[in-house]
C-alpha cells in the first residue's frame, strides 16, 4: 500500500493510536439508551443472574459446613446438569407453543420459590442436608424450562439491525 507518491508508509503510520484502539473496545449501549422494555429486561436479568449465583456459593457452602464433604458439594452440581441436558430442550419447544413473556414470569416465581425453600432451611436451627438437593433442583428445573424463552424474547424486544450490539 503506498501513500500517494509511490512509497509505503512506514508501520507505524499504518497502525492506530491507543486511542482509537481503546474506542474499539467500547460496548455499544444503543438496544438499552433506546429500548424500555429491553433495558428492564436486561437489569431483571442480571439481577436474577447475579443472586443465583450468590446463592449457589452460599448453598455449596452451607453443604460443606453441614456433611464435611467435596463429595456432597460436587453431587450438587448434579443437581444442575441435568435438568439443564432435559429441560432445557422441552423448555425450547414450550417458548415457541407458550406466550414468552409469561413462561419467564413462571420461571422466575418458580426459582423465587426455590430460593425461599433454601432460605427457610438455612433459617431453622438445624438445617437439613436433603432440601438443599431439592430446592437446588426446583431452581435450576424452573431455569431451564424459561431459558428459551429468555433468550428468544430479545429479538422481539430489539430491531435486527440494533441486535448485534
Amino acid at each position: 500500500m503506498t501513500d500517494g507518491t509511490g512509497v509505503a508508509p512506514a508501520e507505524e503510520e499504518l497502525r492506530p493510536g491507543f486511542g482509537a484502539q481503546v474506542s474499539g473496545l467500547a460496548l455499544d449501549l444503543t438496544p438499552l439508551r433506546r429500548r424500555p422494555a429491553f433495558r428492564r429486561l436486561w437489569l431483571g436479568q442480571a439481577v436474577s443472574f447475579i443472586g443465583t449465583e450468590i446463592a449457589y456459593v452460599a448453598v455449596s457452602y452451607q453443604l460443606y459446613r453441614l456433611t464435611g464433604s467435596t463429595l456432597d458439594v460436587g453431587l450438587l452440581a448434579l443437581t444442575h446438569l441435568v435438568p439443564l441436558l432435559t429441560l432445557t430442550i422441552v423448555g425450547g419447544a414450550l417458548a415457541d407453543a407458550v406466550d414468552r413473556g409469561r413462561l419467564m414470569l413462571v420461571q422466575q416465581l418458580g426459582m423465587v420459590v426455590g430460593g425461599a425453600g433454601l432460605a427457610v432451611n438455612a433459617a431453622i436451627a438445624h438445617p437439613r442436608v436433603w432440601p438443599l438437593f431439592a430446592f437446588e433442583t426446583v431452581t435450576i428445573s424452573f431455569y431451564s424450562l424459561g431459558v428459551g424463552g429468555q433468550r428468544a424474547l430479545t429479538p422481539q424486544l430489539v430491531p435486527e439491525r440494533e441486535l448485534v450490539a
